[in-house]
């Protein structure tokens, strides 16, 4: 196996059937995504000390969902979801803002917003701590792979060291969109990739 170019914790190989195989690692944390991963976890056990070998159900705060047969069709079996932490963690932060939640969003930012041109009042430290809370809770969820907040995150990042009340609005907005597409999944595909 050889990391991959765009991550040096994913790995992946060429298997003799002419799939590709993968290892995700973190710290101590294994998931093999493959025609057979039992196979190549128990590849694994013989160098390493293996403890709760099986389907994975929940991986560094995300979902790994089996497909249903639509997608087995297509020789897809497995996917990655946020979903599971962005329903825990949105009242979590809903109640941070004071809030009983967010309200739902068709899209994470407005399309007639610039933030570099907001002139609302400035936030107290307190507000800049919760601003920043929910910027490090986006970002968890845009690493599980929700890319489809990618823009509207990193542009609310830039005013992490001084974010104003709209600022603020804005990032609420990215919650309440999260809230209404909760269940946004990375489809994990074993084929040969297209050079």
């Amino acid at each position: 196996m050889v990391p991959t170019k765009a991550d040096a914790d994913l790995w992946m190989r060429k298997h003799q059937d002419g799939h590709y195989e993968y290892i995700a690692r973190f710290v101590d944390d294994v998931v093999a995504f493959a025609k057979d991963p039992m196979a190549v976890m128990q590849e694994l056990a013989k160098t390493y000390v293996m403890k709760g070998v099986g389907a994975p159900r929940y991986y560094l705060g995300g979902d790994v969902l089996e497909l249903n047969e639509q997608w087995m069709s297509q020789g897809l079996t497995h996917a990655f979801s946020a979903e599971t932490y962005i329903h825990q963690i949105l009242p979590k932060m809903a109640e941070l803002l004071g809030l009983q939640q967010f309200a739902k969003r068709e899209t994470p930012m407005d399309v007639n917003y610039h933030p570099e041109l907001d002139t609302s009042p400035l936030l107290d430290v307190d507000g800049i701590a919760k601003y920043r809370s929910l910027i490090g809770s986006l970002n968890w969820i845009l690493t599980l792979g929700r890319f489809d907040i990618a823009y509207a995150l990193s542009s609310m990042s830039r005013y992490n060291m001084a974010p104003r009340k709209g600022h603020m609005d804005a990032v609420s907005r990215i919650f309440g969109y999260l809230r209404k597409h909760s269940k946004g999944k990375i489809v994990i595909d074993p084929s040969i990739p297209k050079v």
